[in-house]
């Protein structure tokens, strides 16, 4: 009786060792996705107050992980989500002129085994006196986008405001 508890106790422990090696729980790894690294967390936007000089601010591109060859991606500026983000939030920013911001270098090298470039500066201009008495509040809405390869963005984090 007591040989038969013991191979009972045998089997159960070489059917729990089988499965834990068998056992594989890595699911589908979760697709890497393009996105600014000042769009984590709660927040995809950012509120200056431009000087009359002038200012820079930076955005970062980047990925989830990193791939085996290099990653070109790109910044450029998407009015047309604006309107998206008015209407979700509520608010009723005005599209910047174009005369009001350059873009330093809107294309990124993302180097392999790396999973972000060089920040894309932005050269924001002082408003002149007639854009100040207007009210408005004016946003800049910037985007990211994967150039040389169809990687997809992470839509919660790949525009920035």
């Amino acid at each position: 009786m007591r040989t038969i508890i013991n191979m009972k106790y045998l089997l159960i422990a070489i059917v729990a060792v089988f499965g834990f090696v068998a056992c594989n729980d890595a699911e589908d790894p979760i697709e890497n996705r393009v996105y600014f690294s000042e769009s984590i967390g709660f927040t995809n936007t950012s509120l200056y107050v431009v000087p009359d000089g002038g200012m820079q601010v930076s955005v970062t591109p980047r990925i989830a992980q990193p791939i085996d060859k290099d990653m070109e991606l790109e910044v450029y500026v998407k009015n047309d989500a604006l309107e998206t983000y008015n209407k979700t939030y509520g608010t009723t920013y005005q599209p910047m002129d174009a005369n009001r911001y350059t873009i330093g270098n809107n294309k990124v090298v993302i180097p392999a085994g790396k999973v972000a470039g060089d920040p894309v500066i932005i050269n924001l201009n002082a408003l002149v006196p007639e854009e100040n008495k207007t009210g408005f509040t004016f946003a800049l809405p910037l985007a990211v986008r994967a150039i040389n390869d169809g990687m997809p963005v992470l839509e919660s984090a790949s525009m920035y405001y």
